[in-house]
């Protein structure tokens, strides 16, 4: 069932290097204001090339990233492979990902994710106030995040399970200043449940929830649903992928974070955003001479809120490791980038 690359045949590559350059150009040149009302990086950052497929990828992506956006392709793609990632969100701290994927060494593939920081919550709160509108809230208040997932093959089919461990801290009107030790500490479980399959041998479907019975939790690890399908081109040097993606609101979108140099921060609670997010996600992988590899996404919530996204990548690949860049904007009308970088080796046995 694995989409596997065979040698390019030789043809005009033309529209492949336009419609790369004509996303760059588009990337770094969109500049506006800062956007408020939003979401930590952190909480939407699953890992792998994932930055790289806008955060969807349900049908896609099979690597570190499928652990959270769909266990069940963990079955997908015969592997064992260990990745690390590190990224620089457009607000707060850096964060950095590391785990692995094994679905090599028995008839059950399993896969584990961990992500934290090497900073603590709230230490950069500094330099945060000279950081025009922007505040430590909009960092994530995620102290560490465990993801693991387990998926067994059927034929045309594959079925997933796992879930997170999440510690944190809880942010809520009641501890709007600037110390952590007025924040709540709060940790716990959550579940997530997958399946994909082939339609033909060139489209796959994907159906994912991720942090269901996340009660204690939910401030941290929002509930998410993704539906996407995946279809494959060129002798699988073109993948052309869709997803939709409905998620929870989190406190840090719900209230307009106000800060003001001179007095604590505080929450306006005028103009709440309540309703799930639900982001239609369109990307696209093209691969060039069977080692360079690259990724573009564009989203749009098609809810309530105007939030658009734009992210790609670049990645060289082989059959031993690979390594890729990537960058997003995750709202439009931000100046501010997301970057990351990723390195994934593959292990023979």
């Amino acid at each position: 069932m694995s989409i596997k690359g065979i040698k390019l045949v030789k043809r005009n590559n033309s529209w492949k290097y336009f419609i790369c350059s004509l996303f760059a150009t588009s990337l770094f040149h969109l500049q506006a204001k800062e956007q408020g009302q939003r979401i930590p990086d952190e909480f939407e950052s699953l890992g792998g090339h994932s930055l790289g497929f806008g955060n969807g990828g349900t049908a896609a992506s099979s690597g570190l990233g499928s652990i959270r956006s769909n266990p069940a392709m963990l079955a997908i793609e015969p592997q064992y492979s260990i990745s690390a990632g590190y990224h620089w969100p457009t607000v707060g701290r850096d964060f950095y990902q590391a785990g692995a994927v094994d679905s090599k060494t028995s008839n059950i593939a399993a896969g584990l994710s961990y992500t934290s920081s090497y900073s603590e919550f709230g230490t950069n709160n500094a330099a945060a106030k000279d950081d025009h509108n922007f505040s430590y809230k909009y960092d994530s208040p995620v102290k560490y995040r465990i993801a693991g997932g387990l998926a067994q093959p059927f034929s045309q089919l594959a079925f997933g399970i796992g879930g997170q461990y999440v510690d944190g801290f809880q942010i809520n009107s009641k501890n709007a200043n600037n110390t952590t030790e007025e924040l709540t500490r709060v940790n716990g479980a959550t579940l997530a449940l997958g399946v994909a399959g082939l339609i033909t041998k060139q489209v796959r479907f994907g159906l994912s929830a991720e942090n269901l019975a996340n009660d204690k939790v939910s401030d941290l690890a929002p509930r998410t649903y993704r539906g996407g399908l995946a279809y494959t081109t060129f002798s699988g040097n073109l993948t052309l992928h869709a997803d939709f993606i409905q998620r929870d609101r989190v406190p840090q979108e719900k209230f307009n974070i106000v800060e003001s140099l001179e007095e604590p921060l505080t929450l306006n609670k005028e103009t709440p955003i309540s309703k799930p997010e639900q982001m239609l996600v369109g990307s696209a992988s093209v691969r060039i001479q069977n080692i360079l590899r690259i990724l573009v996404a564009m989203s749009e919530d098609v809810s309530k809120s105007s939030r658009r996204s734009l992210s790609g990548g670049v990645a060289v690949v082989n059959n031993s490791f690979s390594v890729s860049y990537l960058l997003g904007k995750p709202y439009l009308n931000d100046r501010r980038t997301h970057q990351a970088v990723n390195i994934s080796f593959q292990v023979a046995l």
